[in-house]
Formats: C-alpha cells, sequence, structure tokens
C-alpha cells in the first residue's frame, strides 16, 4: 500500500450554490462535502491525500470523481452504490447560517459507506486520519467511523474530525449529543463553530485541560481561536467581499492540517499554532471571495 500524507473518511455530495445572493433561480453544481473539500484542499497544499468515500453510481457522483482527480486525489477508495444516489445539497439565496443548507441525504449513498471495503493496510503508514461526520446519524457509516478510528489509532496516526452538526438526521438530540461528545474524546483534533459548541453544551476549555487535545473554534467572518491545554489563541479574520461562505470552514480546516503536519516537527507549539490558525484564517477568507467549496489556492 502506498503511503499518505492524510487519510481522509466521510461524505462526497453535489453542492448546489447560488450565482446571486438575492433571490435567484440560478445555482452552480460544485463538488462538495466537508470531507471530501478537506481532501482537495490538502492535496492542492501538496500533500499526498486518499478519500474514503460512497457515492451513486450516477453522473453526480462521476462529477465528483472528475474533480477529484483534477485536484490530485487519490479515489481508488471512493466506494460506488449501484442502489443508491449521490447526495445533494442546495444553499438557499439570503440565509448566512448553518441553516442555509437544505440537504436531500435520505437513503443516500454516504451513509452506506462500508469498512468491509477498505484496505486493511490504508492506516499502516498515515500521518493524520481526518473524519467528516454528516453521515454519524446513519448505522453503517457509524460504525464504519468507528472502525476506522480504532484501525488509525492502533497505527498511531493523529485523529482529527470536523464536527457537522444536522439535527434533522437525528431521531434523537440526546443520541446525537452523546455520539458527538464521544468522537471528541476519541480525537486529538477538533474543529466546530461557535453554534455548534453551544447546540452540544461543550467548553472547549474543558475539554484541553489536562490533555493534548486540539479544540478549533471558527466564529463565521469574525475568525477563529484555538484552544489548548491551558491556552486560548486568537485570530481575527480580515475584511473581505464575500461572495459565497460555501466550504470556507473546509479550506480553513485543509489549510490547518496542512500546516500542523509540515511545521509541527520545527517549531515549538504555541507558535505552530500560532500560526497555523493564521494561515488557515486566510484560506477561509479566500474561499468566501468565490463561489462553491472547492477552490484553487
Amino acid at each position: 500500500m502506498e503511503a499518505y500524507d492524510v487519510v481522509v473518511l466521510g461524505e462526497s455530495l453535489i453542492d448546489f450554490v447560488p450565482l446571486k445572493k438575492e433571490k435567484s433561480r440560478m445555482f452552480k453544481a460544485t463538488p462538495g462535502g466537508a470531507p471530501t473539500n478537506v481532501a482537495y484542499g490538502l492535496a492542492k497544499l501538496g500533500n499526498k491525500v486518499a478519500l474514503i468515500s460512497r457515492i451513486g453510481s450516477d453522473p453526480l457522483g462521476e462529477r465528483i470523481i472528475h474533480a477529484l482527480k483534477e485536484g490530485s486525489v487519490e479515489t481508488r477508495f471512493i466506494q460506488r452504490d449501484k442502489k443508491k444516489p449521490t447526495t445533494i445539497t442546495i444553499a438557499m439565496p439570503q440565509s448566512e447560517d448553518s441553516g442555509r443548507y437544505v440537504m436531500y441525504r435520505n437513503n443516500t449513498a454516504d451513509g452506506s459507506v462500508s469498512f468491509d471495503e477498505i484496505p486493511d493496510d490504508l492506516f499502516n503508514s498515515a500521518k493524520i486520519f481526518h473524519c467528516g461526520t454528516l453521515a454519524m446519524s446513519s448505522p453503517i457509516a457509524y460504525q464504519t467511523i468507528q472502525q476506522a478510528i480504532k484501525e488509525a489509532k492502533k497505527n498511531g496516526v493523529i485523529i482529527s474530525i470536523d464536527v457537522k452538526l444536522c439535527p434533522s438526521s437525528w431521531d434523537s438530540q440526546q443520541e446525537m449529543i452523546k455520539v458527538f461528545n464521544q468522537l471528541i474524546d476519541q480525537s486529538d483534533i477538533v474543529k466546530m463553530t461557535k453554534e455548534e459548541s453551544l447546540a452540544l453544551n461543550i467548553n472547549p476549555k474543558h475539554i484541553v485541560k489536562g490533555n493534548n487535545k486540539i479544540i478549533l473554534v471558527t466564529d463565521d467572518r469574525g475568525g477563529a481561536k484555538i484552544y489548548y491545554r491551558e491556552d486560548c489563541i486568537v485570530c481575527k479574520a480580515p475584511s473581505v467581499n464575500v461572495v459565497d461562505e460555501t466550504g470556507a470552514g473546509d479550506s480553513f480546516m485543509s489549510s490547518f492540517l496542512h500546516f500542523y503536519l509540515h511545521y509541527a516537527h520545527m517549531l515549538e507549539l504555541k507558535e505552530l499554532l500560532t500560526n497555523g490558525l493564521q494561515f488557515a484564517v486566510y484560506a477561509g477568507s479566500k474561499a468566501m471571495q468565490r463561489h462553491g467549496a472547492i477552490i484553487e489556492f
């Protein structure tokens, strides 16, 4: 098995993004899904990245594969489902919070990503395993993610997760909170929004106390914070002309992981996290200046 800098697991889908902020019938179909965006961003930054996902055997799935290959992401671990379609998401105009996305993922392919189709030795030499969480409400995807984390930990791989809440996908809010808190406890690097930390009733200061866990909290256009040990680092976002916020957090995450991966052995921890946060905030701001989540760096 080839060695990968980062192995990413999670949903691949198509985002329909409005071309104008005002009420419009014009949408652009762009490949997306938080982990897919992160994989693409990491690859464009020069990292060797493998993506594990599941798409439908349909034209939308082929569009995703084509875009990822153009971005140098390894796609041979993406599973094809002959019975279930590729997930789609519509970003509604005139809305800027997490509720702007209308998701069509009832019985779609991403929830059936199978651990049995993942090669046993894929995690042997990876440095970071990054996991998306949107599909956690599906029992099959939940088990796959748990098994993959266990396999990665067995090989000493750094575990990174991106918290993506979709309350409408869960039968129980209590179950959702329980699952996400369990996942955060298993991880070394966690990214969430300020809104998500409040929804999960999480205080990042308490989570990082007494361990080496790193918590990244983004605040839309307000910038971001890193919590680790007893410290909190703050970075304000630059003022930019916002065209589309889709995928800005994913560009932020891929950039931070890239910086962490390549400079951890060179910099003292506080300097590493400070500079990494600044680099990530810049990337997130850049992503806001164009349509779609997959961007050129």
